[in-house]
């Protein structure tokens, strides 16, 4: 590990605690300084206040030099695009890798090999990267540097992209066209921003004075204003090359610094994994640099119908023998499966352990999380991996991959009849494509007690599965 600090944001103090647990078992980051952060007292500041606040905090407790290298890990977002992630952030996130259990442990093997220059490098956590053929760049201590993958020219429609004169975020086709790309490539935003010492030091001079003040702990200790502002369209459009209005104190702070691009050579490949679909996806579908399996630390009872292109990731699987089953595409992650279960084709089960005789409709969700204030209760949350969570209802938000209008014609018919016309067809549309989510019944005497394992990479995970399902079948087990 190169770096002499790693920084990782949380959206909330209960999430900081996770991440501290999750660090610290991290094989990668033994004898390394880590500090995890979290948006200061509850105000959600952004990514450009979220860097800021990380700054502070990290040098605080280690002075940022001139030959000094911190990495920010930007993790605390609110995760809306992929609520499988919510409690635990996308950098921690289940991939099915023997090696890298999470992105996080994937990001933290290549981000060492950007550059070796003395600063800052601030990611973002929902991307795999693929740099096998990059040489490590030499970086001014004036210089911000931002790292480019070409990708494919639809990638640009949903992700940033360094254009020659500027930075475009989610820019129309015409917008990319017009920029001079072609209709084959585009030189893709990674998420990896470098900021030489120079410049660390301008930024964490702004954390003394107000507006930016109210970004960080220590000014709202002292009674400043909440303030939020952002990495890419507060930050990077300050710098020299793009700012082309009246002078800000960001612009003024940063009046010194040039920007550049590293192009990672075309052996390099981006993948996002900010979304639920995009998340079944890498699982399912992998890259091909990618190295991952469909079994990790995944054991099960016999005649377990489990389908070849199912990944299942640190599980038990000891349902009724030849009637319980994993369809393709499937993701069980983190569970205790038992009765006659069935998760859908394209589905995701993740951290349940007690229900019985789980039924999950194809590409349908579920997570078992149980309430920190409320020991002893459980929530389950069920959404579709096709719903478009942010988008409002009636502007092609759905629920359980249904649209809102066909949800909201059930609800106010309350289970009645229906008198015909057009809110009977939304009914009728709504009962025949409407998931049916179940389970058994509920847990007897007789049923085992549920579990709770963490997956960890290496001998030690296999070897608490295989205990866990030693103890509690009293059934030979198998690999699946």
């Amino acid at each position: 590990m190169s770096f002499d600090l790693i920084v990782i944001t949380s959206s909330n103090p209960v999430q900081l605690q996770l991440f501290e647990l999750e660090l610290a078992a991290l094989p990668a980051l033994k004898g390394a300084r880590i500090l995890a952060v979290t948006d200061p007292q509850g105000h959600r500041v952004g990514s450009g206040g979220g860097t800021l606040n990380a700054l502070v905090a990290a040098n605080a407790l280690a002075p940022l030099t001139s030959t000094s290298r911190t990495l920010v890990l930007h993790s605390g977002g609110d995760s809306q695009r992929s609520p499988l992630c919510t409690v635990q952030g996308k950098a921690f996130s289940s991939l099915p890798h023997a090696v890298h259990a999470t992105p996080l442990a994937r990001l933290l093997d290549v981000l060492a090999a950007v550059t070796r220059s003395p600063g800052v490098i601030v990611s973002s956590t929902d991307v795999l990267l693929h740099l096998p053929d990059l040489a490590p760049t030499e970086l001014a201590a004036d210089c911000v540097a931002g790292l480019g993958i070409y990708s494919p020219f639809e990638y640009g429609l949903r992700h940033g992209v360094f254009a020659r004169h500027s930075i475009l975020q989610k820019a129309s086709a015409e917008q990319l066209r017009e920029a001079g790309f072609t209709k084959d490539q585009v030189l893709l935003d990674s998420g990896v921003i470098f900021f030489g010492p120079a410049l660390a030091k301008e930024l964490l001079a702004l954390a003394a004075h107000a507006p930016y003040s109210g970004s960080t702990l220590a000014g709202l200790d002292q009674g400043h204003a909440p303030y939020r502002f952002e990495l890419y369209t507060d930050i990077l459009l300050s710098l020299p090359q793009f700012h082309k209005t009246e002078p800000t104190p960001l612009s003024v702070a940063l009046c010194k610094a040039h920007f550049v691009v590293i192009e990672a050579p075309p052996s390099s490949r981006f993948v996002h994994s900010g979304t639920t679909l995009e998340l079944v996806a890498l699982a399912t579908q992998p890259p091909e640099f990618a190295g991952f399996t469909r079994r990790v630390h995944a054991l099960a009872m016999p005649h377990q119908d489990v389908h070849e292109t199912a990944v299942v990731i640190n599980s038990l699987l000891r349902g009724t023998a030849q009637h319980s089953r994993v369809e393709a595409n499937a993701v069980v992650e983190h569970c205790d499966l038992f009765g006659t279960y069935c998760i859908g084709a394209g589905s995701v089960a993740s951290r349940v352990n007690v229900l019985p005789g789980l039924v999950l409709p194809p590409r349908c969700c579920v997570q078992q999380i149980p309430l920190a204030a409320r020991r002893g209760t459980l929530v389950f949350p069920c959404f579709g991996v096709l719903d478009t969570v942010k988008d409002e209802a009636g502007k092609g938000g759905t629920f359980m991959n249904v649209s809102w209008a066909c949800v909201g014609a059930v609800a106010a018919l309350g289970g009645g009849g229906g008198g015909g016309g057009a809110e009977s067809v939304d009914r009728q549309a709504f009962s025949r494509h409407r998931p049916r989510l179940g389970c058994g019944a509920r847990r007897g005497a007789d049923a085992p007690p549920a579990r709770r394992w963490r997956h960890r990479a290496g001998p030690s995970g296999a070897g608490d599965v295989a205990g866990a399902a030693s103890r509690g079948a009293g059934r030979p087990c198998h690999a699946v």
